[in-house]
């Protein structure tokens, strides 16, 4: 869903000082991952494309939700509306910041740093995502540290909410209650 936050943000205000290669090349994402879920398991039927690699990508990523595509589209809606609302709450660290940032810009890139920091090449992202902030921030003016201490301020706002919530479910009594119960079973 992150990609479609992107590309809606691309869609209403198009390239701007990003590469019009990547604004069309995410919205054209947008609108395949779509197309694709829709369209391969019937692909697979022709006998060049049964290969295992996307046999298993159809097994196990789409089958499951064919039956019921009114729960997926549910959990689609409330995962777009969760990254608005998270990127509402960069919009407002970059404010508290002070950062000369228009708002148009953050809805085009951070999706993006999302997506890049969401890639299995660091823990949780560390590095990646403040990586991207720099880059990405880097085109509008703003200065390498104050990029690298808004990557790490948000980096420290993700890690210590998950951090918190960890501890909620560890000390909560209907988690001991259920771990109890499946120990007893």
């Amino acid at each position: 869903m992150l990609v479609w936050v992107s590309a809606t943000g691309f869609l209403i205000f198009g390239p701007t000082i990003l590469p019009p290669t990547l604004c069309y090349g995410v919205a054209a994402l947008a609108f395949a991952s779509l197309l694709m879920w829709w369209t391969l398991p019937y692909i697979l039927q022709f006998p060049f494309a049964n290969q295992p690699f996307i046999e298993r990508i159809v097994k196990k990523l789409i089958m499951p939700y064919r039956g019921n595509t009114t729960t997926l589209g549910y959990a689609c809606v409330i995962s777009y509306v969760f990254h608005w609302f998270q990127l509402s709450l960069q919009v407002l660290l970059v404010y508290a910041l002070n950062l000369p940032v228009p708002l148009w810009y953050l809805m085009l890139f951070i999706p993006l740093v999302h997506i890049l920091s969401a890639l299995p090449l660091s823990f949780a992202g560390l590095g990646v995502r403040e990586g991207g902030y720099v880059a990405f921030l880097a085109l509008v003016g703003v200065g390498k540290d104050q990029a690298l201490a808004f990557g790490l301020l948000w980096s420290t706002l993700v890690l210590g909410s998950g951090l918190v919530g960890g501890l909620v479910l560890l000390f909560s009594s209907e988690v001991r209650l259920a771990l109890a119960e499946k120990s007893h079973s």
